[in-house]
């Protein structure tokens, strides 16, 4: 009698693992590093992307408020042409007054109600600067009025009375509370034209006197107040009639604080400004040519 023998096998089960504590901790070490990774990468990016904005805020600021100062300091002196001087062959216009003037620090009080033969000048340089630009207007280099017929207007777009039977513009530019305003000789209340304006500084390219050695190129550039002197009224000084160009500085800021510190930035005068907030700050300089006081315009 045959027996069958059964072998008995011990059951395979499967052999189930775990993380140990130590490759816990590992892994969330990495994962952590991962993580504040690219929470740094984000955050850096948020705060690119702001300076990115901020700048491209600022850039526009200062291409409106120079566009505007450029155009209106062109115009300095302009008169309507009526003749020809056929020994100089230069124009012979209707007006032939004041072109520019300007205050450092802005004058002690700026009003249309104060003639600029009676302006008295602050004269304190670490305030903005201010100019004021005088031309024959009429109606087509300024905005019109709808009124019949149409009357030139000053920087706002009002119209303002004849002066000895000419039409002409006064028009002051200063900055108060950050912000770039005109006051024009049609109302007595300015009003803002750009914000985020910190400050204005205006250097007066100086010709030399008239005569034969007189080309209009300035040889000099000066502060109002170096131009001015001590003449008074600041106006009668003869430098003032000299004047064929203005070099315009502006440091324009940014609407919001981007920066994480404080941060210094160079004025119009190349030197360090430490500001007062986290703002961007940035200078833009133009250069314009008082083409009506060149030889030949007059």
């Amino acid at each position: 009698m045959r027996h069958t023998v059964l072998r008995q096998f011990p059951s395979q089960r499967k052999q189930q693992t775990g993380l140990s504590l130590v490759e816990l901790i590992v892994a969330m070490v990495i994962g952590l590093t991962v993580v504040g990774a690219a929470l740094a990468m984000y955050v850096s990016s948020g705060y690119s992307s702001r300076g990115s904005s901020a700048l491209s805020q600022m850039t526009e600021d200062a291409s409106i408020a120079l566009g505007l100062l450029r155009s209106q300091v062109a115009m300095a002196g302009y008169g309507k042409p009526i003749a020809v001087n056929l020994t100089t062959n230069a124009l012979v216009k209707e007006y032939t007054g004041e072109a520019i003037f300007g205050c450092t620090g802005g004058p002690t009080a700026d009003t249309q109600a104060s003639p600029l033969n009676s302006v008295a000048c602050t004269n304190n340089a670490a305030q903005p600067d201010s100019i004021t630009v005088l031309y024959q207007a009429d109606i087509n280099n300024t905005v019109p009025t709808t009124a019949t017929p149409p009357r030139p207007t000053d920087c706002l777009g009002n119209a303002f009375a004849p002066r000895g039977g000419l039409d002409i513009a006064e028009n002051r530019y200063y900055v108060a509370s950050n912000t770039l305003m005109c006051l024009g000789n049609g109302n007595a209340i300015p009003q803002p034209l750009v914000e985020n304006i910190q400050d204005i500084k205006i250097l007066y390219g100086v010709a030399r006197a008239t005569g034969p050695t007189s080309n209009g190129v300035a040889e000099r550039y000066l502060t109002a107040q170096e131009i001015t002197g001590t003449a008074l009224p600041a106006l009668s000084s003869a430098l003032w009639t000299r004047v064929t160009s203005a070099r315009i500085c502006v440091v324009v800021r940014s609407d919001a604080q981007v920066l994480d510190e404080v941060t210094n930035y160079f004025g119009c005068d190349g030197q360090p400004e430490t500001p007062a907030d986290r703002r961007l700050y940035r200078a833009f300089t133009t250069t314009v040519v008082l083409q009506n006081r060149l030889p030949g315009a007059n």
